[in-house]
């Protein structure tokens, strides 16, 4: 009988909020900049980037991700970007982010 074995999944460094955060900040500060089909989080290779979505889907940390979408869309709906707290909330009461992590 043969035993595969999987990666231990461990609660990331940070918490979810400041994770989030990030992902906001990063998600608006791209939009007002413009960026390309790759983007490079600072592991392993460069996720490619055709829709916003495909952060959401493909990024390895979900509460990052939401962020992320979050800050997209309220750059691009001309929303104040200065702080996630309102999209935070809101996604707390969604149930989107909370103790999470893939």
């Amino acid at each position: 009988m043969t035993t595969i074995s999987k990666a231990k999944k461990t609660p990331p460094k940070f918490e979810d909020r400041v994770r989030f955060n990030w992902g906001y900040h990063d998600a608006a500060q791209a939009f007002r900049e413009g960026w390309g089909v790759e983007k490079n989080f600072g592991f392993g290779p460069a996720i490619r980037i055709l829709l916003p979505v495909d952060v959401l889907s493909q990024h390895p940390d979900g509460v990052y991700a939401e962020g992320w979408i979050r800050g997209y869309c309220d750059a691009r709906d001309g929303k104040d970007t200065t702080s996630s707290e309102s999209a935070w909330e809101e996604a707390e009461a969604n149930g989107d982010v909370g103790n999470r992590f893939n």
